[in-house]
């Protein structure tokens, strides 16, 4: 499972919606031990403090790795249950332990986000369960089916590593999606030969090499006028054959620990030639103290 936390989701009746972070765009994360987080700029708050502020009574929706281990520790009170994620494990060497531990055999059940799902080489696994499958399909990345079907084949591939008989049970609310289904019958090739001509049409890589320019700030304004003006001067080497330019538009994570966020997206065959220009046309530009400007080649993400 995916989700960190206890309950990914805190309801407000009162508003019918979810209680945000008050420095960025996402929601607040119930843990145990009566906390809010947030996942991306990590503001943490009492509930109960959080509950008084605000007159009402929450409702937690949802389920993360928290509340998975604690109903498998009641399903199940015999089993050794372990939990992996980034709050269990602070280093890399209590990582390492556990897995240590499972490979032993001292451990019955092991839990956690998807960093259980790469590498893992246990023969005696036998089973291997996907809890809320589908999510990260609604990404706006254009990788996102890529990161979903990959992850579900390598979780699956940790089940039967030997002679042992291995089975994989992968529950999701979108069980027809075609890369849920794709992943289910571990099909690559039909994987690859549906994803292609999706990135050919669309330009993205590996039919071009992406730059994304972020622009961060404190202050709305600032942030906004940064980008238009690094769009600014980028649109004077438009049109162009082998490059397309989107933006300038809000992030998908418009507000990450109280910076406003903008970004451009480049798509290119050129990319050498577009760093030269960053070198010599954006890199000059006298810009406030109060904003940040990042360009990155070949991002990672693009939220």
């Amino acid at each position: 499972m995916n989700r960190r936390g206890y309950s990914p989701l805190i309801h407000s009746p009162s508003t019918s919606s979810y209680v945000p972070c008050p420095n960025c765009t996402t929601n607040l994360c119930y843990h145990k031990k009566g906390t809010a987080i947030c996942h991306l700029c990590g503001h943490t708050e009492n509930l109960d403090s959080l509950e008084k502020r605000m007159g009402e009574r929450f409702t937690l929706k949802g389920t993360g790795t928290q509340k998975l281990e604690e109903n498998l520790l009641e399903a199940f009170p015999k089993a050794r249950v372990e939990r992996l994620d980034q709050d269990s494990i602070q280093d890399r060497s209590l990582l390492n332990e556990v897995l240590s531990r499972l490979l032993e055999g001292e451990i019955d059940i092991l839990t956690g986000t998807q960093m259980i799902a790469k590498g893992l080489d246990a023969s005696q696994v036998t089973l291997v369960g996907v809890l809320n499958a589908g999510i990260g399909l609604g990404l706006p990345d254009f990788r996102a089916n890529e990161r979903v079907f990959s992850l579900l084949t390598q979780v699956a591939g940790r089940a039967g590593r030997s002679k042992l008989k291995g089975e994989v049970i992968i529950e999701t609310n979108v069980p027809d999606h075609p890369v849920i289904q794709m992943a289910t019958s571990q099909n690559y090739i039909q994987f690859y030969e549906s994803e292609i001509p999706v990135r050919k049409e669309l330009f993205y890589p590996p039919f071009s090499r992406l730059v994304r320019i972020v622009s961060r700030s404190k202050d709305e304004k600032i942030s906004l006028e940064t980008i238009e003006l690094v769009f600014g001067v980028l649109k004077k080497f438009f049109p162009s054959k082998d490059t397309i330019l989107l933006g300038p538009a809000p992030c998908p994570f418009y507000r990450i620990d109280s910076n406003f966020r903008n970004h451009i997206i480049l798509k290119t065959t050129s990319l050498g030639d577009w760093r030269e220009i960053f070198k010599k046309e954006i890199r000059p530009l006298k810009l406030s103290k109060k904003v940040y400007l990042e360009i990155d080649f070949d991002p990672l993400d693009l939220v």
